[in-house]
């Protein structure tokens, strides 16, 4: 199984090489333009440098690279114009450039994925409702093409993605093997959505899985996230969910095809984002570390011959969230992913000398939540995190590394 951590654009890679033990993969996200970034860029002198993101996978003899896009909603040609075409041939460009990169020590990736537009369910918009002006559009997504609202736009977009990159495939037999597409989706838009607001059964969000998911492509990924709060009021939670209930809908997922031709879907299954929030309540890690290892102990059940699928791995969220638009008490509205970082449920101001300032008259203090400032001691999650990678990038996942006391 491939196990890794995603760290964003900006992070310092060389604290988390001296943290992480082991990466095997991890997610690169496209720049403003809706683009990948290219392996190799200009420093501030004009000198040609390896991407920081790239060069610390290769760093950490990362294997596979997981990159994305947002060129439905986000590309414009140097005129200034949609050009869906332009923006799918750069984003072939820069595949091609991961597939065969060797750096100067003849390190690079032996698979590059690829999806186009991910966690789609927010960002595309509801078909007008009958007696009202359509909806406006969704954070980065501009109006689609040929009328096109919700499942279908995206269904669209990813659809052109899978088919230039089988066309890039044709090409070539390194980018046959190398290259991999499909569609990756999001849990809370799909699950925790739609407990919330049963009563909201149209396109966006979307009721099930199979909504967007067009039923192509190599893999099938969902990003997955726990539950970080509880409703009416919003307040953050004191035990995480449970790892079955957790797991258990993606579990038992299939694309149902409307083709009496087509076959089963036995795409790649994927968790492309993996995370849970560091809560107050858990002051070592010691919560999350559980969590973790339980949906480890889970997934490594899940055989091929009885689910019909391989489950690849999963890539672990270490960076901060989205914020929220509203306050949730104990947490405010950020949130911290990182395996050694946790929210105090302390009220926080960066302009005042003491972490919980009773008077603070600043304006700006993370209502009703707040953070540690500093890693959390022998994180236990960072620790769990470390002994699953070490021991499938050693040992394949085998029981040698519980029997010789290599995972706690």
């Amino acid at each position: 199984m491939h196990i890794g951590a995603t760290m964003v654009q900006g992070d310092d890679f060389v604290y988390w090489k001296r943290r992480l033990t082991h990466n095997m993969w991890m997610r690169v996200f496209p720049q403003g333009n809706g683009i990948p970034p290219g392996v190799y860029g200009l420093d501030s002198d004009g000198n040609r440098i390896m991407d920081a993101r790239y060069q610390y996978a290769l760093d950490v003899e990362m294997k596979i690279i997981f990159v994305s896009s947002k060129v439905c909603c986000l590309y414009k040609n140097e005129a200034g114009e949609t050009d869906d075409e332009g923006g799918f041939a750069k984003v072939m460009d820069v595949l091609e450039q991961l597939a065969n990169l060797k750096d100067d020590k003849g390190r690079g990736f032996d698979e590059v994925w690829y999806t186009e537009h991910h966690e789609p369910e927010r960002d595309f918009k509801k078909p007008p409702q009958p007696d009202q002006p359509p909806e406006t559009e969704r954070r980065d997504c501009k109006p689609q093409p040929d009328g096109l609202y919700g499942t279908e736009a995206y269904k669209r977009a990813i659809t052109m993605a899978i088919t230039h990159v089988e066309n890039l495939r044709k090409s070539s037999d390194v980018y046959r093997d190398k290259i991999k597409v499909g569609p990756v989706l999001t849990r809370y838009w799909t699950e925790e959505y739609r407990d919330r607001h049963p009563e909201d059964t149209e396109d966006t969000p979307c009721p099930l899985y199979g909504h967007y998911d067009p039923g192509i492509g190599d893999f099938f990924g969902v990003d997955m996230y726990g539950k970080s709060e509880t409703d009416n009021p919003p307040r953050v939670v004191t035990n995480l969910t449970p790892t079955a209930d957790f797991l258990r809908e993606f579990k038992n997922y299939k694309y149902e095809s409307s083709d009496p031709h087509a076959g089963p879907d036995n795409r790649i299954r994927c968790f492309p984002e993996l995370g849970y929030i560091g809560i107050p309540a858990d002051h070592d890690g010691a919560m999350r570390a559980r969590w973790l290892h339980e949906v480890y102990d889970e997934v490594s059940t899940w055989n091929e011959a009885e689910t019909g699928w391989k489950f690849q791995g999963f890539i672990w969220w270490n960076a901060k969230g989205t914020p929220s638009d509203n306050p949730v008490q104990g947490i405010g509205i950020h949130r911290w992913f990182e395996l050694n970082r946790r929210h105090n449920g302390l009220r926080y101001c960066p302009t005042c000398p003491v972490p919980n300032p009773p008077n603070c008259r600043h304006g700006n203090v993370d209502r009703e939540g707040g953070y540690d400032t500093f890693e959390v001691p022998a994180s236990k999650a960072q620790e769990t995190f470390n002994h699953l990678v070490e021991c499938n990038f050693h040992c394949a996942g085998n029981d040698h590394c519980r029997t010789q006391g290599g995972l706690p």
